[in-house]
């Protein structure tokens, strides 16, 4: 069985037919994330399991960290496929907005206590 597995995964990773990023796209790409993580007033999203995705938490140096799942990364494989690379003074309207996801499914609030 891992033989094939193996096998699988040699066979997509050559096929024509794979999704593939232009190579402009992902230097744009990897320009926008070096300018992100250099930038420090934008929060960093992270890769967590726990329950508290979509919350912000100061990490020890002070920048905001949001903690996400994969949507983040399937969002931006998306946009990339797709053409498309947001402007670094884009990300926080599109954090803002729910433009740019950082959970598929985020847990339900008690919003009892809150006013209207």
């Amino acid at each position: 069985m891992r033989d094939a597995l193996f096998d699988l995964g040699v066979k997509w990773a050559i096929d024509p037919g794979r999704p593939r990023i232009s190579a402009d796209m992902s230097s744009a790409w990897t320009t926008l994330i070096a300018d992100w993580l250099g930038e420090g007033t934008l929060p960093l999203l992270v890769r967590k399991h726990r329950g508290d995705r979509g919350s912000c938490v100061v990490g020890a140096g002070g920048r905001t960290l949001i903690p996400t799942d994969n949507s983040p990364a399937q969002w931006a494989f998306a946009m990339a496929h797709s053409g498309c690379c947001p402007r670094l003074d884009e990300i926080t309207c599109l954090l803002e907005r729910g433009e740019l996801p950082i959970a598929m499914i985020l847990g339900l609030q008690d919003t009892s206590a809150e006013g209207p």
